[in-house]
């Protein structure tokens, strides 16, 4: 792999969501590159902060306690917590099944919240000298998705950013869902994705300029492989 190529790979690999052809790959690349090394950095810091970025909120009573003895269990897993969960109802029924980074974040926001430790992000995600400062767009469903959700996160001056989308309708090979990035009138394509059956998605966006530059995004359904501009229903649009 060339550093082109490595650097397309990056978020997937922090995430966690590459075969392990790719990862390897990308190890014997990142060993003596320095250029591709610090944009693994960045990318690791920003997912570190990810747990950080969600806005306060006051947990239900004895969920922290809930947690921990769930998290403690000497035999679970992630993945069977959360379809146990989502089979019995209860404190975790929210917990859709989902890869792993996702548990994990939303288990440390949680856990983060009732510790009163949100504080760190009043301060530390605003101050300066922060090692980065994540940008959210969060994007709500239209009249043809309404309970269809959506974040893109990115880093200021960055092309790269990661797209999350959950609640959309499950679409037949022959439709795809397309995120467009718009300025001044200028719809420009972001890409374009399925989801899994359940409805969720997470995809990584590649753009020619700042994701920071642009004013508003929004994702229609668009013929299997995306179009040029925009022509089918639009499902989910920015805030």
């Amino acid at each position: 792999m060339n550093c082109e190529q490595v650097r397309k790979l990056l978020a997937g690999l922090v995430l966690g969501c590459l075969d392990a052809e790719d990862e390897v790959a990308l190890s014997q690349h990142l060993a003596h590159c320095e250029d591709c090394h610090r944009q693994l950095d960045a990318w690791e810091c920003t997912v570190g902060h990810l747990a950080l970025a969600a806005p306060q909120a006051e947990p239900p009573p004895g969920l922290k306690s809930e947690l921990m003895r769930r998290i403690n269990r000497p035999t679970g897993i992630a993945g069977h917590v959360a379809g146990a969960s989502h089979r019995r109802g209860g404190f975790f029924s929210w917990l859709r099944p989902a890869p792993a980074w996702v548990l994990a974040g939303l288990v440390l926001v949680c856990v983060l919240s009732v510790g009163k430790l949100f504080l760190w992000q009043r301060t530390g995600l605003e101050n300066s000298r922060s090692p980065a400062s994540l940008q959210m767009v969060v994007m709500e469903g239209t009249a043809a998705a309404p309970i269809a959700d959506g974040t893109l996160i990115y880093l200021p001056g960055q092309h790269e950013g990661v797209l999350v989308v959950s609640d959309l309708p499950a679409l037949e090979k022959q439709r795809q869902y397309q995120l467009w990035l718009i300025k001044n009138s200028t719809r420009t394509s972001g890409g374009s994705f399925w989801v899994e059956p359940n409805g969720y998605a997470r995809f990584i966006v590649y753009s020619q300029q700042p994701l920071d530059s642009y004013t508003a995004f929004g994702i229609t359904i668009e013929p299997a492989g995306g179009s040029p501009a925009p022509t089918g229903e639009k499902v989910l649009s920015s805030l």
